[in-house]
């Protein structure tokens, strides 16, 4: 899952709508205007965590609707890992997320 912006990440909405085409690679985000979306996009102090987290698991279970076949999500985005376990309770496909797989792949690099 990605975190669509509206203005200034133009080439991010590209990848998102050229993505959506091909299929076994489907690409869900959060809603614009949503909470999340707007603490990002205007980089507020506060973030309504709960709201945040409602959108996350909203996106997770749109995404598996449209995609029921789905083994294995990934979030794409380091600001949706603080979602990770409630999504993964949520949805229950083993789901990855960008900064473990970092981790993962670097513990392999180094011998860790």
């Amino acid at each position: 899952m990605r975190c669509r912006h509206d203005r200034g990440h133009i080439a991010d909405e590209r990848a998102v709508r050229s993505r959506r085409g091909r299929p076994g690679n489907p690409v869900e985000g959060i809603t614009s205007g949503s909470a999340l979306h707007r603490t990002l996009l205007q980089d507020l102090p506060k973030l309504d965590d709960a709201a945040a987290r409602e959108q996350v698991l909203a996106a997770g279970r749109w995404l598996l609707a449209r995609k029921p076949g789905l083994q294995a999500p990934v979030l794409e985005r380091t600001n949706l890992s603080p979602y990770a376990q409630a999504l993964q309770q949520a949805t229950r496909p083993p789901l990855h997320d960008v900064i473990a797989l970092l981790h993962g792949g670097m513990a392999t690099l180094v011998g860790g």
